[in-house]
């Protein structure tokens, strides 16, 4: 019953089936790439980089300011502020370019493209390109201007209480914790 005929079409199938699963890794890979480029366009018409620059100037506005105030309660001598105030300078500059726009780009695409479908950010893109697509990005500096403003002055109402706990945790004895003593076993097979 193993015909020749029959044998083809086996071979055939089985050849079928091996190209259509060859390809679908690159369709996914396809499937990838255009959501991606779909989120690099939402991530472009969001203005993105430009929102990003400002939430770190904010930041480091704010940043300032946090210190400034904490280093005035300490009572400290004008060198010590000046050095403390180029030492957070150069942690500052450090750390915002590490999250620079630059430096995280291709995570931010990749963030959207992973979370969104491609029709999903076609959608956001239409809706950014709409009036109130364009008020909400007009507006959401203001927004996160007054979100930071808020959140600095409830961290500052916070300082006294912070102070005081760590001041507690600073009065606790440091204890080097000692290694667990392990029985041994005992002497035989019993």
């Amino acid at each position: 019953m193993n015909s020749p005929r029959r044998c083809c079409f086996y071979l055939f199938g089985v050849t079928c089936l091996l190209l259509a699963f060859t390809a679908l890794p690159a369709q996914a890979d396809d499937d990838a790439a255009s959501r991606r480029s779909a989120a690099e366009e939402l991530l472009k018409t969001m203005r993105m980089e430009e929102m990003q620059a400002r939430t770190v100037e904010q930041a480091k506005t704010m940043i300032a300011g946090m210190s400034n105030r904490s280093m005035q309660q300490y009572n400290l001598s004008p060198e010590t502020v000046a050095e403390a105030k180029k030492t957070q300078a150069a942690m500052l500059d450090l750390i915002f370019r590490k999250l620079s726009w630059e430096a995280m780009k291709s995570e931010y695409i990749g963030i959207y493209a992973d979370t969104f479908t491609e029709s999903e950010l076609k959608e956001l893109t239409t809706f950014y390109r709409s009036p109130a697509g364009q008020k909400l990005l007009e507006k959401q500096p203001q927004l996160t201007a007054k979100i930071m403003e808020i959140s600095q002055k409830r961290t500052m109402e916070l300082m006294p209480e912070i102070q005081v706990m760590t001041t507690r945790r600073q009065a606790l004895p440091i204890t080097t914790p000692t290694p667990a003593i392990l029985p041994t076993p005992s002497g035989g097979g019993k």
